[in-house]
């Protein structure tokens, strides 16, 4: 919790991304992957997929490559991080 609080402090443009569902989207672009792969991995509609990536795209978060998204973990490498530990303590809780 410390980490995130510390990542928000310096990156406080990222609150209103990791509000609601922004957490489970963002996880699921540590990996490249389509909109529809997106929406199924988050299970979000499509319509908050483009959202977010529209506001993550403005701010370079997330970089875009034909049809396919993915973290731009060259500029945001310690949110990567995070979303990692994230991703790994909802694996260890389960469903």
């Amino acid at each position: 919790m410390v980490r995130l609080t510390q990542i928000l402090d310096s990156y406080p443009n990222l609150i209103p991304l990791l509000v609601d569902t922004g957490i489970s989207i963002l996880i699921s672009l540590l990996e490249a992957k389509k909109v529809n792969e997106i929406t199924r991995e988050a299970a979000v509609k499509k319509s908050t997929v483009y959202a977010l990536l529209k506001k993550a795209l403005k701010i370079s978060l997330v970089k875009k490559d034909g049809d396919l998204y993915v973290l731009n973990e060259k500029l945001w490498g310690d949110v990567a991080d995070l979303l990692r530990e994230i991703r790994d303590i909802e694996r260890l809780l389960g469903p």
